[in-house]
């Protein structure tokens, strides 16, 4: 029987203090309210990896007219109006690119990944917390296809990035077999995703991977398509 290991990033998170940027955060948004921020990226998959990874804020803020991303500090941000408390989630929604929608699914590694809450928006909050993701994963399937799909098209050379694509086979893995989409993925994928992120600029083990990585974004396409047909 396959183990399957959660994609936990509790130890990484308490390594990271990021107390005083936050308070830095509400100084630059001192025209607005910010309503709650948490941790996207590798510190929410539970893949971060000290010296090779960034640091991911997902920034939900009352009053700003439109999604944006920024880089603060080194921190990069993904800021978003309060609308997108549910339009974030909305596939066809126009302001966000593939590239964004790919990664909607990193709100699932909430409470744990929560930063900062006002409380003024902890109803909001609560129900941006409790969407349930599973409605739409073929519809988010298709985004990140779209994405992926184009950064692989032609390419013999694969960037840090893909490792995404591992992890996202392991997640339909565990989705096809609980019911439930979640960050949960079998042992196998945990140690090639973290595998190939901290030694991608190896030539053999780039050219190991290539192939692997094509094989599971067809495989995830595969899933897609029955998901839909039934």
């Amino acid at each position: 029987m396959i183990n399957e290991m959660k994609l936990n990033g509790d130890a990484e998170r308490k390594e990271v203090d990021i107390s005083e940027f936050v308070k830095r955060l509400i100084q630059i948004f001192y025209n607005y309210k910010i309503m709650f921020i948490y941790y996207g990226g590798s510190l929410a998959y539970g893949t971060y990896t000290k010296g090779k990874s960034d640091i991911d804020l997902e920034v939900f803020v009352d009053g700003i007219p439109y999604p944006y991303k920024s880089d603060v500090s080194d921190v990069d941000l993904f800021v978003y109006p309060k609308e997108y408390i549910t339009k974030r989630f909305d596939m066809d929604d126009t302001e966000l690119n593939s590239y964004r929608k790919s990664f909607a699914d990193v709100y699932l590694g909430l409470p744990g990944t929560l930063v900062y809450l006002n409380d003024e928006y902890k109803e909001d909050y609560e129900k941006y917390k409790g969407f349930d993701f599973n409605g739409i994963v073929p519809d988010f399937l298709r985004e990140f296809i779209d994405y992926y799909g184009f950064c692989l098209d032609g390419t013999d050379l694969l960037g840090k990035k893909f490792y995404h694509v591992i992890r996202m086979r392991g997640q339909i893995e565990n989705y096809l077999k609980t019911g439930k989409f979640s960050f949960d993925v079998p042992d196998k994928y945990k140690e090639e995703l973290l595998d190939f992120k901290c030694n991608w600029q190896n030539e053999d083990k780039n050219k190991y991977y290539l192939k692997k990585i094509n094989t599971y974004f067809d495989e995830i396409k595969e899933t897609r398509e029955k998901l839909i047909n039934g």
